[in-house]
C-alpha cells in the first residue's frame, strides 16, 4: 500500500513537472517572441529616422549647391554687364 501511495506521488510530481516546463516553455517563448517584436520595431524606427537624417542633409546639399551656383552665375553676368555700361559711357557722353 505505501509503496502504491509512492508510486502515484512519483507520478503526480512528474505529470506536473512535465506541464510546468511546458509551460515555462510556452512562456519563454512568447517573452522571446515579444522581444523580437520590440526589438524589430525599433530597428524600423531607427532606419526610418537615418532615412530622414540622409534626406534632410540631401536637401541641405542641393540647396547650398544651388545658391552657390545661382550667385556665381548672377556675379558673372552681372560684372559683364557692369563691364558693358562702363565700356559704353563714352559712347553715351
Amino acid at each position: 500500500d505505501a509503496m502504491q501511495v509512492v508510486d502515484e506521488i512519483k507520478k503526480q510530481s512528474k505529470d506536473a513537472n512535465k506541464q510546468l516546463k511546458a509551460e515555462a516553455k510556452a512562456e519563454l517563448n512568447e517573452l522571446l517572441k515579444r522581444r523580437e517584436e520590440q526589438l524589430l520595431e525599433r530597428i524600423k524606427r531607427a532606419e526610418q529616422s537615418a532615412v530622414q537624417e540622409v534626406k534632410e542633409k540631401a536637401a541641405e546639399i542641393a540647396s547650398t549647391a544651388t545658391k552657390s551656383l545661382i550667385t556665381d552665375y548672377l556675379n558673372d553676368n552681372s560684372n559683364k554687364l557692369i563691364d558693358t555700361q562702363i565700356s559704353s559711357l563714352p559712347k553715351k557722353i
